[in-house]
């Protein structure tokens, strides 16, 4: 049996899952195969590239000045990100819950590639679940290997440390099946802090 790093990506997405693919593992998944002298994986990693330098969607005239990118492909391409950027703009739409400021908990999750940091805070005032929920989603986006979970109060907390550890088992219960690892939980306020993992 082949491991999961040395199979393409559409095998990966059925052996695993499409959440188990690497951003650069998408994009070849999107593309589909090279063309003549220009691999797939470079095809995507000049894409990356593109996605990397800016925050707005790449032309169709950027993608097609790529080396290796037909009009179909980068027709396909552009299809994609398009799609993407509207479902990104319902999503905006909804509203989601406000964060207060002193009371919230704040999440730090390591990509598995690269190494970089995305911190992301979210409403303790919503139920266990739906936290749980949202930072699943957020480590996934993240494609994080491993996250720390931080409790934020603006002053010493009147919750209970009992609740708070609930919610560390569930959301630690949700990371464990997608693979990622919690490595601290700490719970800070007004310049105290306290290690609880």
């Amino acid at each position: 049996m082949n491991t999961l790093s040395s199979i393409r990506p559409r095998e990966k997405i059925a052996e695993r899952s499409v959440h188990a693919l690497s951003e650069h593992e998408l994009l070849q998944a999107i593309i589909g195969s090279g063309t003549s002298g220009y691999p797939v994986q470079r095809i995507a990693r000049k894409v990356q590239d593109i996605l990397k330098s800016s925050s707005d969607v790449p032309s169709y005239g950027a993608l097609k000045s790529l080396d290796g990118v037909g009009v179909a492909m980068a027709a396909r391409l552009s299809a994609v990100f398009e799609l993407v950027r509207r479902r990104r703009s319902i999503n905006d739409a909804v509203q989601h819950p406000i964060i207060k400021e002193n009371y919230y908990i704040e999440v730090t999750a390591q990509d598995a590639v690269d190494g970089t940091l995305s911190v992301r805070k979210f409403s303790r005032d919503e139920n266990v679940e739906l936290i749980t929920q949202r930072v699943c989603r957020f480590v996934l986006f993240a494609h994080a290997s491993q996250l720390s979970i931080q409790f934020r109060y603006a002053e010493r907390p009147n919750t209970s440390l009992l609740d708070d550890l609930r919610l560390v088992k569930t959301v630690n219960d949700g990371c464990e099946l997608l693979g990622v690892r919690l490595v601290a939980v700490r719970r800070a306020w007004a310049k105290k802090e306290k290690i609880l993992l």
